[in-house]
C-alpha cells in the first residue's frame, strides 16, 4: 500500500483503472483518502470480445470470457453495501453516445478540472485501445 500512500500525499485526489481492483475494495477502502469508486458497466459480450481480440494468448472459454465480462456485476453488488462510499456506475455503452456530456457531468461531480474537449478526443479517436468488438471477433467455442 505504498503506492497508495505515495498517491495520497501527492495529489488531492487520484484514481486508477485497474479491472480487478473490485476484488479489493475492502483493503483499498482502508487506505484510500477521500475514495470514489467509479464503476463502468459494459455489455458483457462486448468485454469478451474485446478481451479476445487484444489478448491473442488468450485460450479460456466462452464461460471465462462472460465471467471476465461481468465482473464489474460483483463490484456494483459489493460497493452497494457500503454507505460510506456510494459509487459512481457508469454506463459505457450510453456515455460513448455523448461523451462531451459524460465528461462535463463527472467532472462536476467529482470536481476536477482539466481540458474536457481533449480528453474526450483522447478516449473517443481510434487507437484509444488496440482493438474492438466491432472488428468481426468470433468466440472460441471450447
Amino acid at each position: 500500500m505504498d503506492l497508495v500512500a505515495d498517491r495520497n500525499a501527492s495529489h488531492t485526489r487520484c484514481g486508477f483503472k485497474l479491472p480487478r481492483a473490485s476484488e479489493h475494495i475492502p483493503a483499498l477502502r482502508k487506505h484510500l483518502r477521500n475514495p470514489i469508486f467509479v464503476v463502468c458497466a459494459r455489455n458483457p459480450l462486448g468485454i469478451a470480445c474485446s478481451v479476445q481480440h487484444r489478448q491473442a494468448q488468450f485460450d479460456g472459454t466462452l464461460r471465462d470470457l462472460l465471467t471476465i465480462g461481468t465482473r464489474y456485476i460483483q463490484a456494483i453488488e459489493l460497493l452497494s453495501q457500503d454507505t460510506e462510499t456510494p459509487p459512481i456506475i457508469v454506463n459505457v455503452e450510453e456515455a460513448s453516445h455523448i461523451p462531451a456530456v459524460f465528461l462535463q457531468e463527472l467532472s462536476e461531480t467529482l470536481g476536477l478540472q482539466g481540458d474536457a474537449a481533449a480528453i474526450k478526443n483522447r478516449i473517443t479517436g481510434w487507437g484509444y485501445k488496440e482493438g474492438s468488438p466491432r472488428d468481426g471477433v468470433t468466440f472460441k467455442n471450447q
